[in-house]
């Protein structure tokens, strides 16, 4: 009975994560696998072939690493700071 209850709990949020977050992103993504009705990698390959996509890419992904990893020090800061204020 008890396990039955926490899938009962956990249920809409998977509901809601399905609905907001799954649904959207391959809503966007399969249209690029198919431009003209057949599948193709036509729209991904001129994407990385592209000198400036490649450069903004790059510097996407820079950028989200020092997001990531300034939020993760504060986070441990303020974990640490908790910890030792007893």
């Amino acid at each position: 009975m008890r396990n039955n209850v926490r899938y009962i709990l956990i249920f809409p949020g998977v509901v809601l994560l399905c609905f907001f977050l799954v649904l959207p992103l391959l809503s966007s993504l399969i249209p690029t696998f198919f431009p003209r009705n057949s599948f193709s990698f036509q729209l991904y390959s001129e994407f990385f072939k592209d000198s400036y996509f490649m450069r903004v890419l790059w510097r996407t992904l820079v950028n989200s690493f020092y997001c990531n990893t300034d939020m993760c020090s504060v986070g441990i800061a303020c974990i640490l700071c908790y910890i030792w204020s007893f």
